[in-house]
């Protein structure tokens, strides 16, 4: 009885058992990765990876040709769409606008081009509007042009004879025209050489094109080729017979535009008489221009429901401040007695105006042109901001056949009116009247930038103005400080 008393309070003073210890050196689930290993590279895994990864680059190949189809449509719809303003359209600024092969009637480019052909007049496009990753001026032209000679030699090697030439040989001449090298300008004097031929006589784009062949003669060194070449824009854009010995016509054309390619023809006919020392030939030439293009006696303000007719008026009007400009520098040249031109009341025998009063005429011209496209009133101190305000609202957001030409004739007019009183300061610091001529060098000034050069203001331009008020202001200065 006590015996088996023991053992079972024995029995119960026995620990539990205990599951078998691992005598490794590894934890328990230390297989565990292993199989995780093996599953990853199972065959199912492979499968998938290939399956994702060809979802995902076909995707990613879609976005980018949906993206780049998708910049070409946009280019060739909205960017090149042709003008649809009936105003624009009877004052043909619509025929300013450059053209890539669709034409004033469809606009874009040239379907006869093909896909690749058009894809490439569409890649100049961009990369002379929107840029490059270098974003630098010339690159976008090189590229441009780089574009435009591949799809010139796609299209010569398909049909040398083709219609859809001559517009992209235009444009890359254009191109080359705008960067400017000596073998660029050959380059491109040769190319519109070859596509004038495919212009009739009677279209208005053949004068254009005339008047640009002698601006590019003149570039490269052949003054009479480039007489010639402008003689026949005049002769082209007028649509008459020139007076016997005269080279202006005795009345407009009709079509605005040959209004603006006559306009053009003969100022660079006026400048080449002049550079060549023609004083008489240039003096009568400018004569005949101011009036054929004089502008009105008092010059109207512009009228943004009539932005088309308005910015017409206003070009012409330019064009006549510019020869008012390049008479006074003749006049001012040929005078054998400089000092009696410089009263702005005096008239010569011939009853014609004095320089000063011709440079002064053009510079009031210019500044209520440039005065009226920002929106402002004429006033006789231009506003701080007539250097570089902006253009007119109505035409900065119209389209481009207006917003361009008004952006350009807005800083043409900047320029011709401090060239104007330029001249003017000068005129009178020969004189020996140096509080004009510094007034005037002031008011220069004021269209080129007063502190610095003004966004339109070539930088040249702008160091003759301040070195000549520089010099007038000492002049000045030195007078009130002598004793009397």
């Amino acid at each position: 009885m006590l015996r088996r008393r023991i053992s079972h309070a024995l029995a119960r003073q026995r620990p539990h058992a205990q599951p078998r210890r691992q005598f490794n050196n590894f934890p328990p689930d230390a297989q565990q990765p292993v199989s995780n290993v093996r599953k990853i590279l199972s065959p199912l895994f492979f499968k998938r990876f290939v399956l994702f990864s060809a979802v995902g680059t076909v995707f990613t190949a879609l976005c980018i040709v949906t993206g780049v189809e998708g910049a070409h449509v946009y280019v060739e719809a909205i960017a090149l769409a042709p003008e649809k303003d009936d105003e624009v359209k009877r004052w043909q600024w619509d025929r300013e606008v450059e053209d890539w092969g669709g034409g004033l009637e469809r606009g874009g480019t040239d379907s006869r081009l093909g896909f690749v052909g058009q894809h490439l007049v569409r890649a100049s496009w961009m990369t002379q509007n929107w840029g490059t990753s270098s974003n630098q001026p010339q690159d976008r032209l090189l590229y441009s042009h780089a574009f435009l000679l591949q799809a010139i030699k796609n299209e010569t090697a398909k049909d040398p004879t083709s219609l859809a030439l001559p517009p992209l040989m235009i444009r890359d001449a254009n191109v080359l025209e705008r960067l400017g090298a000596p073998v660029d300008l050959a380059t491109a004097y040769e190319k519109y050489l070859h596509a004038l031929p495919a212009f009739p006589l009677d279209s208005p784009e053949r004068p254009r094109i005339t008047s640009k062949l002698g601006d590019l003669a003149a570039r490269i060194g052949q003054p009479d080729t480039a007489k010639e070449w402008w003689l026949a824009a005049v002769r082209g854009s007028a649509r008459t017979e020139l007076p016997l010995g005269r080279e202006v016509p005795d009345a407009l054309p009709a079509a605005p535009y040959d209004q603006r390619t006559l306009c053009a023809s003969l100022l660079a006919l006026s400048s080449a008489y002049a550079s060549s020392n023609d004083l008489a030939k240039a003096a009568q030439l400018q004569q005949d221009a101011l009036r054929l293009f004089a502008p009105p006696t008092t010059l109207p303000s512009f009228d943004a429901g009539k932005a088309a007719a308005s910015l017409h008026t206003y070009f012409l009007a330019h064009r006549a401040a510019l020869f008012s400009i390049h008479h006074a520098e003749v006049t001012y040249a040929a005078s054998s007695e400089p000092a009696g031109w410089f009263s702005r009341k005096r008239k010569t025998d011939a009853g014609a105006p004095s320089p000063l009063a011709l440079l002064q005429s053009a510079a009031e011209t210019s500044e209520r042109i440039a005065l009226s496209l920002q929106g402002m009133e004429y006033t006789a101190i231009p506003p701080p901001s007539a250097a570089d305000g902006p253009l007119l609202p109505k035409l900065a957001k119209a389209s481009r056949a207006i917003r361009e030409p008004g952006a350009a004739l807005l800083r043409d007019a900047r320029r011709s009116a401090a060239q104007a009183w330029r001249l003017s300061g000068l005129v009178h610091t020969a004189r020996g009247d140096d509080a004009h001529a510094l007034d005037c060098f002031a008011r220069a000034l004021a269209w080129a930038g007063a502190g610095e050069p003004a966004p339109d203001t070539l930088e040249v331009e702008w160091n003759a103005i301040w070195a000549a008020f520089s010099d007038a202001k000492e002049r000045v200065n030195a007078k009130k400080a002598a004793p009397t």
